[in-house]
């Protein structure tokens, strides 16, 4: 698929594969999350506002999980923890995202049990908006 959400999301899969512990990223949901740590990206809203005849601004907020095997919960836990950290050092490293959007507006995170395919796992959950402007198609 070449869009722009996805050429967002392929991006961001190079990204992460590139911080310090990450197994496997997906650009999408996977049915089930087997190798870990595991990061499942999405895109979780969006507006556009037409700027001029020709352009469109978008403002999307795109949503990123953690995944590391539940097991005993400090352990998890402990391995969870430097990933916040690494996620953003590797995002405002490159706030273009592989030059798929104009830049990165903020980041989010929260540690969180997540459930995912009937499998509860520690993670991180993260949140982050970026600003991007696109031609319009009429």
């Amino acid at each position: 698929m070449n869009d722009e959400i996805s050429n967002v999301l392929e991006a961001l899969v190079d990204m992460e594969n590139g911080i310090e512990g990450i197994e496997v990223a997906y650009s999408y949901s996977p049915e089930s999350i087997v190798v870990m740590p595991a990061i499942v990206n999405y895109p979780l809203r969006g507006t556009d506002t037409r700027e001029e005849a020709s352009t469109i601004r978008s403002l999307y907020v795109f949503g990123a999980e953690l995944h590391v095997c539940r097991g005993i919960l400090r352990s998890a836990e402990e391995l969870v923890r430097p990933f916040p950290i690494r996620f953003s050092n590797a995002l405002w490293a490159d706030p273009t995202i592989g030059g798929t959007v104009d830049t990165v507006l903020y980041l989010r995170h929260a540690f969180t049990p997540i459930k995912y395919a009937g499998e509860w796992h520690m993670g991180v959950r993260f949140e982050f908006g970026v600003k991007m402007r696109r031609a319009c198609a009429i």
